[in-house]
């Protein structure tokens, strides 16, 4: 899975590099002053499965750990508080064909080798 969290204009004072998914060892792969990006597998995080009649769904949280979360809110007057919940969901039980041809191309791509000023 893959998520992406933004900050926003309610939670001023957030640094998303502090942002963890449920589990909090699972720190985002990037972060920069503006978002999170966090890239994690379905059995990991603390992501939780459940079925739902023919729908799996899986979830996991994107939020400060509870001890930071605890420590900026005793700093700060406003409450800062971040919390978004991540969602993916198969239809389970359905058969879906997949169709594809492989062919060979006529003539392969190629770059030319050259100095000059890139365009």
């Amino acid at each position: 899975m893959t998520a992406l969290a933004v900050k926003v204009e309610s939670a001023p004072n957030l640094n998303p590099g502090q942002l963890t998914l449920s589990d909090p060892a699972c720190g985002p792969t990037y972060s920069d002053d503006r978002f999170a990006y966090f890239h994690f597998t379905v059995n990991s995080c603390g992501t939780t499965r459940k079925f739902i009649n023919n729908v799996m769904l899986y979830e996991n949280k994107i939020s400060l750990p509870d001890e930071l979360e605890v420590k900026l809110n005793a700093t700060t007057s406003s409450e800062d508080e971040y919390q978004l919940k991540v969602s993916c969901y198969y239809v389970v039980n359905i058969t879906c064909t997949l169709a594809f041809i492989t062919r060979l191309r006529d003539n392969e791509p190629f770059a030319q080798t050259g100095t000059g000023r890139l365009m």
